[in-house]
């Protein structure tokens, strides 16, 4: 079996130092030994002194190459990686110097010393090689896509982010859910939106998934197929799928139909990478925007609004605007009738407006995907649209699996951003 990409992050991540060259201003090759460490984005981060040979090079030609790996006796792996620097700052740098000095304990105490600056690479070209066997295992990755190149919106990039998390999740020791798919959907801007994302938490960028969306995830697989197997569901449409997996990687039982519906540019994307996939289900995707007409293309795909349907709605509706989250509950209307189940995630508007959230809040807007929609009573909310709902906090009993790990306030608390896993039932 070929080695993985993760399998390839991993061996990077086991060196701590690498072999690093750039061009000078004549041409000329120059090659240096740096430590470094590697982030899920395959970014390489080292600092240096911007005395020397390489700071200027890089400086003037961004264009950099790096071997990592095949420098000990017996060891016959090894990476050759080309990419890119640049210089980050702020709370993106902060983060990753924590990861920095996680690895290299003596790095906070070169912040004193005059001239040090610290570089990122952003990779374009790797090669692993294997030389312990015959022949020897070649595997290339590519990385010609950012944030920018990904040929997606940014709110539609968003779900590769999401899908980057799912990822390290399935990856981990002890996984909440398995998907096998999340690496590829997620692709290389996925984990670079991450590590930005990150940044902006205050969130130290680890190897490791955001607690948040693996409890979020595993809350609504759960949901769905209770919702499923408790009655006589057999219809379920997600709204803004994005990069969602759940036609492929969960159990359901026979009969169901799962209506996937976004925008072209993802399923664009996605398709491309669920090519070789196996269903577990009959799956149907619907090209539409649900800021235009969007529900007669359900209809055509095979949607019976007479039979009760569950709808999932993960991670859109702070995207939305008042109106437009009314306009969405107005269609459901017609397509929900008595006995339908949905599930959802809102925030409240303190998350949108807290000084505790103000940085997040601020790079999302960068990115060209800010939140501008919550609500402060999610059960009056939904009754308003006829939904008799309820709701936990991520880290309450229901929404926990042993992995939450920060106090929960007491829901009686005011003032504090909120997150709220809802589900209800269609009132009539």
């Amino acid at each position: 079996m070929a080695t993985t990409r993760a399998e390839i992050l991993a061996y990077m991540g086991a060196h701590s130092m690498a072999v690093q060259a750039s061009v000078s201003m004549w041409n000329a090759p120059q090659a240096a030994a740096v430590g470094v460490i590697v982030t899920d984005a395959f970014e390489l981060f080292f600092d240096t002194l911007d005395s020397t040979r390489k700071v200027g090079n890089l400086r003037t030609n961004r264009r950099v190459a790096f071997v990592i790996g095949g420098l000990s006796d017996g060891e016959e792996r090894t990476v050759q990686y080309e990419g890119v620097v640049d210089e980050p700052s702020g709370p993106e740098l902060e983060q990753l110097k924590t990861q920095y000095f996680a690895r290299f304990p003596d790095g906070p105490d070169r912040q004193a010393w005059p001239g040090l600056t610290y570089m990122r690479a952003t990779p374009r070209w790797i090669r692993f090689s294997d030389f312990r066997q015959t022949p020897a295992e070649i595997v290339e990755l590519t990385f010609n896509e950012t944030a920018s190149q990904a040929g997606m919106t940014p709110v539609g990039l968003t779900a590769c982010w999401i899908a980057a998390s799912r990822a390290l999740e399935t990856e981990s020791a002890t996984p909440l859910f398995n998907d096998p798919y999340a690496r590829a959907l997620a692709g290389d801007a996925g984990f670079a939106m991450m590590s930005v994302t990150r940044a902006a938490m205050g969130v130290p960028n680890t190897s490791g998934p955001e607690v948040y969306l693996s409890i979020r995830t595993r809350f609504f697989d759960e949901g769905l197929l209770a919702a499923v197997g408790e009655s006589t569901i057999t219809q379920i449409v997600i709204l803004a799928a994005g990069m969602d997996a759940r036609a492929l990687r969960l159990d359901w039982p026979a009969g169901i139909t799962v209506f996937e519906i976004d925008r072209d540019d993802v399923f664009d994307r996605k398709e491309e990478a669920l090519v070789n996939a196996r269903l577990t289900c009959d799956r149907r995707i619907v090209r539409a925007d649900l800021a235009t007409p969007w529900v007669q293309a359900l209809l055509d795909a095979g949607f019976d609004p007479t039979r009760p349907t569950a709808i999932l709605a993960e991670g859109l509706l702070m995207y939305l605007d008042e109106r437009a989250v009314n306009d969405l509950f107005t269609e459901l209307k017609s397509l929900a009738c008595e006995g339908s189940w949905i599930a959802m995630d809102l925030v409240n508007t303190e998350m949108l407006t807290s000084a505790y959230t103000a940085g997040y809040m601020k790079k999302l807007a960068e990115l060209g995907c800010p939140w501008t929609f919550g609500v402060s009573d999610p059960v009056a909310f939904l009754a308003q649209h006829g939904w008799r709902g309820e709701w936990v906090s991520p880290g309450e009993p229901e929404a926990n699996y042993g992995r939450w790990p920060f106090p929960v306030p007491p829901r009686s608390m005011p003032g504090l951003p909120r997150t709220f896993l809802v589900t209800a039932r269609r009132t009539i």
